[in-house]
């Protein structure tokens, strides 16, 4: 069989999946059709998207092209052929929250919601087989507070409430693990990400301290937890934690939490703690200044009565 091409052609099907395109020219040529894939790249997209040189080629398009006379029977094939794929791509903040939308995870019009100049390119999956699901992912080093929506009908979800609830769920999960992950996979379904403190470098440095083995502790305000209608730790949690790029440097399960009034914290959780000279002067200064700026964000004032929720940790991975 001559490859479509010598004559007049005519594109009958464009798709961003590779995969796709090849199990459509097969259908083609089952059927005594000539196909020839023409392959196209969307450098200014890549672009706009942050992503590196070289990576420009995960933004293309395969069009399918068909003999003229084959048009008609080429299309009727596409009317009734089995759709392969599902594009996402994946907006993600420092802490891992995903933009979404009324009609689920957000796909390729994804640029109509946020400017794409906040997020870098961090991968991609491809899922593969007949079906393929193909998830692009774009992180910011910026809090989702200070990320600029053009488009009301998007907003934020934890990372643990789209393992959880989604109806991509599992395929997301692998996808997450695989590109963000790196191959790790968490001992637990649902897992949150976050980083430490209230600023990229805050999360690099007492980050840094977790991949050391120095912190193995932390400790956040429960009046902030009810604030922002999150649970408390509990043991056997897992959490990704990031850096201040947004980038995971570690995983890590919680092993214990403790709730006691700020004023009841022992030297000897200070020092689990690993900031500093690990003592507990040094440890009430520092959380002191922390959860004053907390407690003005939610409304409330500090004193040493507040209760505290203490967590300890245990490093499963380290990036």
């Amino acid at each position: 069989m001559q490859e479509a091409g010598r004559g007049k052609t005519v594109s009958v099907y464009t798709t961003g999946n590779k995969q796709d395109a090849l199990i459509k020219k097969e259908l083609f040529e089952s059927e005594g059709i000539a196909c020839r894939v023409e392959i196209q790249t969307d450098d200014t997209t890549a672009s706009a998207w942050g992503m590196p040189m070289g990576m420009e080629h995960l933004v293309r398009t395969f069009r399918l092209l068909v003999d003229s006379e084959s048009r008609e029977r080429a299309e009727e094939l596409i009317s009734s052929a089995f759709s392969e794929e599902v594009f996402y791509i994946l907006l993600l903040d420092r802490e891992h929250n995903i933009l979404t939308s009324p009609g689920g995870l957000p796909r390729e019009a994804i640029d109509s919601a946020a400017d794409p100049k906040h997020f870098s390119f961090i991968g991609e999956y491809n899922g593969g087989g007949e079906k393929s699901i193909i998830f692009q992912y774009f992180v910011s080093t910026r809090m989702k507070e200070k990320i600029p929506l053009t488009d009301s009908t998007f907003n934020w979800a934890p990372l643990r409430s789209v393992l959880s609830a989604h109806q991509a769920a599992p395929v997301f999960r692998k996808s997450y693990i695989d590109v963000v992950l790196k191959g790790f996979d968490p001992p637990a379904g649902v897992f949150s990400a976050w980083g430490f403190g209230a600023s990229p470098a805050d999360a690099d440095s007492l980050g840094k301290l977790v991949v050391e083995g120095k912190k193995r502790a932390t400790a956040g305000l429960a009046a902030s937890y009810k604030a922002e209608g999150e649970a408390l730790p509990g043991p056997g949690d897992v959490s990704v934690i990031v850096n201040g790029e947004g980038l995971p440097i570690a995983v890590i399960r919680t092993t214990g939490v403790t709730v006691l009034p700020f004023r009841e914290v022992t030297a000897e959780m200070a020092s689990e703690e690993g900031e500093g000279d690990r003592g507990l002067e040094y440890w009430q200064k520092v959380h002191r200044t922390f959860f004053t700026r907390e407690c003005r964000e939610i409304g409330t004032s500090f004193s040493e009565e507040l209760d505290v929720v203490f967590e300890r940790f245990e490093l499963l991975k380290a990036f």
